[in-house]
């Protein structure tokens, strides 16, 4: 079974409630595929709270300009 890191990146604007739900569905997708879910590990200066990113993203009209970094290790076929 190969081994996987997936680096999340989240909109800052979110609550920890939010971040929290699309890690909680990100990992399903991982279950559901019958993969193993080894760490997950918030990256940052202090581990928590969103970070500045090192550029402004757009999607649509919205700029992102702060997010969350997630570490997702995972077995999966």
């Amino acid at each position: 079974m190969p081994y996987y890191e997936v680096l999340c990146l989240a909109p800052g604007k979110l609550t920890r409630r939010q971040l929290g739900d699309v890690v909680t569905r990100t990992v399903r997708v991982f279950l559901s595929l019958g993969g193993v879910v080894t760490r997950l590990h918030p990256l940052g200066a202090t581990g928590h709270g969103a970070r500045t990113l090192a550029y402004p993203i757009r999607k649509g009209q919205e700029k992102f300009t702060t997010g969350y970094y997630v570490n997702i290790c995972a077995f999966a076929s």
